[in-house]
């Protein structure tokens, strides 16, 4: 039988823990976020983006998901290890922070099943702000990007992590 019980929401708090793939915990990612550190966290932020911007060589895609602490040792990865190495320094360095997968679009577009696309949103000033480090995004206008899931281990839902939309063939969007 189904447990009928609402789950609790995800809160920002969650996005501090560290968890499988954003190892924030490590002592590694932890000597690497101190290095980082502003003065706030907007700058902070910018730190982060930077060094994982400049340091990280994309490799293309990889099937598995390799973390962000791999990512830190080898200095290479997909979107999903940028995504993940940026998350993790960020709070090591205490900003909330989660990946997301989505698409990247332009004012009208259809959407692809191979440009899904992983990025970082980070809670700073009360918002969460996207931090694309492997698209060389830093707080971009929101409207292009068109998130599908939070990809944690924090999700309550009964999916645990699982895409909740898949595209086969085109698909249209249209955002005003």
């Amino acid at each position: 039988m189904l447990d009928q019980r609402r789950p609790e929401p995800i809160g920002k708090m969650d996005f501090l823990k560290p968890e499988p793939m954003v190892e924030s915990d490590a002592p590694e990612i932890a000597a690497q976020a101190a290095k980082l550190m502003g003065s706030s966290p907007l700058e902070t932020a910018k730190g982060i983006y930077e060094w994982v911007r400049d340091e990280m060589r994309y490799s293309g895609f990889v099937a598995d998901d390799l973390g962000s602490l791999r990512a830190l040792r080898e200095r290479r990865g997909d979107c999903t290890e940028y995504a993940y190495l940026v998350c993790a320094l960020a709070r090591a360095c205490g900003i909330p922070a989660r990946p997301v997968g989505g698409y990247v679009v332009g004012q009208n577009t259809i959407l692809k099943a191979e440009e899904y696309h992983n990025w970082a949103e980070l809670h700073i000033d009360g918002r969460w702000e996207v931090v694309d480090a492997q698209k060389q995004q830093f707080l971009p206008a929101r409207n292009h990007y068109a998130a599908f899931e939070v990809i944690s281990a924090h999700n309550s839902n009964q999916m645990k992590g699982a895409h909740r939309y898949r595209v086969q063939g085109d698909m249209r969007v249209r955002m005003s």
